[in-house]
Parts: structure tokens; sequence; C-alpha cells
């Protein structure tokens, strides 16, 4: 770019003089990356040479499930009154999330992608007609799902909870046994500290394990009054019940 002029890192700050081009562009604008892309950067460019215009942010997407790059991006658009370019326009508005929340911003959003189909400058009523193929889409993975689902049902498969399954309890028998094998383990030593110490309290039984290197059921070296009460009182019972 021959007219490019005064670009400062890192907020990617960019003023260009008037030109005379067929469409120009002004006013505050703020970049808008799926990925850090220096095409995607040039495709921008490219398509606002001419005109006085000012890029005041640039903001690359971090995580397309929640859309926290649109997001932030939309913000900052709108509070500076500035439009939101793009050059996966067509991939973010696919998504019924993300296209919903710029709809909801009311923010100019400029396609660079959508060209030569499409105006690259979208409004309202272009957003919501993509939104609406986009919640067409999400119904139509939806039922997907749920065809896939039934054929799964119907070959015997389990699906959703599987609560009091024989693989589920299995699993809790076995944690069971496990349990009980460790407090007996643990107990000799839990009594050995209480003859020793005749007043200690439960915390101080449980800085003594630590101490002594003792891990707890799920192997960690932090010991809890709760769980070590549990024991106790587990253990007292069985010789109670004897």
């Amino acid at each position: 770019m021959n007219n490019m002029k005064n670009l400062k890192s890192p907020f990617f700050q960019l003023t260009f003089s008037k030109e005379k081009t067929v469409v120009k562009h002004y006013g505050r604008k703020v970049v808008y990356l799926l990925k850090d892309d220096e095409r995607s950067r040039d495709s921008i460019l490219f398509h606002l040479n001419g005109g006085d215009w000012t890029i005041i942010e640039e903001v690359i997407e971090t995580n397309q499930r929640n859309w926290d790059g649109l997001k932030n991006a939309l913000s900052i658009a709108k509070a500076n009154f500035a439009d939101l370019i793009m050059d996966d326009f067509v991939i973010v508005s696919g998504n019924f999330k993300a296209i919903t929340m710029m709809l909801e911003s009311q923010v100019k959003i400029i396609g660079v992608d959508l060209k030569p189909n499409f105006s690259p400058a979208t409004n309202q009523t272009f957003l919501r007609g993509m939104r609406m193929i986009a919640e067409q889409k999400l119904m139509e993975q939806s039922n997907r799902i749920k065809r896939g689902q039934k054929r799964a049902i119907e070959k015997g498969v389990q699906i959703g909870n599987t609560k009091h399954t024989k693989k589920l309890t299995k699993a809790h028998e076995s944690n069971v046994r496990r349990w009980a094998e460790f407090r007996k383990e643990v107990w000799p030593i839990i009594e050995k500290i209480k003859l020793q110490t005749p007043n200690v309290t439960e915390f101080g039984i449980c800085q003594e394990l630590e101490m002594r290197g003792i891990l707890t059921f799920k192997g960690k070296t932090r010991w809890y009054p709760q769980v070590l009460r549990r024991i106790i009182n587990q253990n007292l019972g069985e010789k109670d019940d004897k």
C-alpha cells in the first residue's frame, strides 16, 4: 500500500489520507480476525484503501465456542462508534450464537469476504436473514443428533443418564471396597497419633498425617477434618457392631 502511514503497534492503528477511489471509507474501524492471519489483514487493508479512516483496534478470536473475541470487538466498536470489519464473515455468521451477538449489538458489520456476491457493508435486515439461516442449520444439526440417538436406542445403546447401570454399579462397588481397605490401613496410624498426643484435635491429626507423608484416599497430600472424622466414625462404628 503506497498510501499507508502512521503504523503503530501493538494496537494496529492506521490512518490513511484521502484519495480519489471508486469507494471511499471513513470513520473508526475495529478489525476482527478468526486467527492471526496476514492474508486476512491484507484483504481488509485492500478493501479499505482510500478515504480517511482509522483502525483503532485489532481483536483476534481466542474461543470460537463462546466467541469471547467477537464479544470484545463488538464492545469496543460500539463504545467508540466504530464499524467492525472482518474477512471471515461467512464463517462467523454461520454460527447462531455469533450472528445473534452481531445482530443485537447493532454495530455496523463490514464483511470483506462477501464480495462480489453481496455488499460488504451489512445492515440489520441482512443480519436477520443470516441468523435465520444459522438457526435453520442449528435445528438441522439437532434433528440429526436426535435421529442418531433414536437409531442407537433401537440397537439397545444406553443414552443419557447411566445411573444404576451395570458399569456404574461395578465402579461404585469397587470404590467402596477400596475405601474400606484404605481406612483400615490408615486407622492404626490415627490411633497411634491419638495415644501419643491424648488431647490432639482432628485438625492436629490431619497436620500430623501430612507431616508423616500419609496420602489421602485420592492420593492427595492435604488432609481435611471431615475426611478424618468419616474414617474415625466408620471404624468406631464397626467396633461397636462387633
